[in-house]
């Protein structure tokens, strides 16, 4: 499989590739063309409240393999007015290009930055206008200590 999905304009484009099997990762490149975003779907609403007033946070098994042309967010949604941003920049930054690695984001973060964690149908948003290539093999939920790399929450 040569690719698993991209836009009409080719400003994200996903390929299947290995990492720790056949397949198993998906390489992102974004061309830096438009605004583009990686989307994970949920077919119903996921409350995740629960974890998100401990250190949960949601865990990303990624590799940089090129540094950001531009800035960089990761979020979640809920639909009309409870959506939230957090910009990457600083977290990928300190990352080894090239290097598998995890980086963890906490949920109360996320939920100070408006995500509704009650009703959640787009747990995961990765979206640049940069060109930008990272491959990811895995993302979950899990306590602090599975995490490499700690995104810090903004200061409000």
């Amino acid at each position: 499989m040569n690719s698993l999905a991209c836009l009409p304009d080719n400003s994200l484009v996903a390929t299947a590739i290995d990492h720790k099997a056949q397949e198993d990762s998906v390489r992102l490149t974004w061309s830096g063309a438009a605004q583009a975003r990686l989307v994970f779907l949920s077919e119903k609403p996921m409350d995740i409240s629960r974890e998100s007033n401990g250190d949960v946070m949601l865990v990303l098994t990624l590799r940089s393999d090129a540094k950001p042309m531009g800035q960089v967010t990761l979020g979640m949604d809920c639909g009309n007015g409870c959506a939230a941003k957090l910009p990457l920049d600083e977290a990928l930054a300190s990352l080894t290009t090239g290097q598998w690695t995890t980086l963890g984001v906490p949920l109360k973060c996320l939920a100070k930055a408006g995500a509704d964690m009650t009703r959640l149908d787009r747990p995961l948003i990765l979206e640049t206008g940069g060109a930008w290539q990272t491959s990811i093999s895995r993302v979950s939920l899990a306590a602090g200590n599975q995490a490499e790399h700690v995104l810090a929450c903004a200061r409000n």
